[in-house]
C-alpha cells in the first residue's frame, strides 16, 4: 500500500522546516520495522536555493520504501489541484515562530496557517507540530518523530468536512457572531 503524502505550500525555510522533514525521511529504516509500506512524500511547492540542493541530494540516496516529488517551477493551479486530491495526508512542518515585516508571528495565535484552508477544500487530515493550537478535529499535531505518527495513522478515518463546512453553517455561525458585537 502507497501512502501519499503531500506538503502543500512554497518551499521556505522562514515559515517550514524541510530540514527536519528530510531528516525524518533519512532516518526511516525498513528493517527496524518503521516503514511497513511505502510512501510517496510530495513537496507541492517551488524549491529553490538550499531547499533544492537538500531535495537532490535526499533523492540521490533515498530507500526504495520512500520517495519524493518536487517542483523546480512555480506549481500550476491543475497540477496542485490534482496532487492535494491525491493526497491521502497533509504533512505542514511549519516553524511555529516566524516574523513578518519584522513583528513576531506565531502560528496557531497571531497567524492562522493556509494549510487549514488546504486541509477544508481537498478534504484531507493534516499533520501540524504539535505546539500548533487547533480545536479542529481534522488537524492531527504530531510527537517528535511526525512521519512515523502519519505512517501510523490510520487512513480511511473520516471527518465530515462537507457538513462542518457547509455555507449554510457558517453563514448561521456568522450571523451569530455579528449579532453578538451589534
Amino acid at each position: 500500500e502507497l501512502v501519499t503524502i503531500v506538503i502543500p505550500g512554497a518551499v521556505s525555510q522562514e515559515r517550514r522546516d524541510y530540514e527536519k522533514v528530510l531528516q525524518q525521511l533519512g532516518d526511516l529504516k525498513p528493517d527496524a520495522g518503521d516503514i511497513q509500506r511505502k510512501c510517496k512524500v510530495v513537496f507541492l511547492g517551488k524549491a529553490k536555493g538550499k531547499e533544492l540542493r537538500s531535495l537532490q541530494k535526499f533523492e540521490k540516496n533515498q530507500s526504495p520504501f520512500i520517495s519524493i516529488q518536487y517542483f523546480t517551477e512555480k506549481v500550476p493551479q491543475d497540477v496542485f489541484d490534482d496532487w492535494m486530491t491525491k493526497a491521502d495526508v497533509l504533512w505542514c512542518p511549519i516553524q511555529i515562530e516566524t516574523k513578518f515585516m519584522s513583528s513576531r508571528e506565531v502560528y496557531g495565535q497571531t497567524k492562522m496557517s493556509g494549510n487549514i484552508g488546504d486541509a477544508i477544500k481537498y478534504g484531507k487530515f493534516a499533520f501540524f507540530p504539535r505546539d500548533y493550537k487547533s480545536e479542529f478535529d481534522f488537524i492531527i499535531t504530531h510527537g517528535e518523530n511526525a512521519l512515523k505518527d502519519i505512517l501510523s495513522f490510520e487512513l480511511n478515518k473520516s471527518y465530515d468536512f462537507q457538513s462542518e463546512f457547509s455555507k449554510k453553517k457558517i453563514a448561521a455561525e456568522l450571523e451569530k457572531t455579528l449579532n453578538s458585537i451589534i
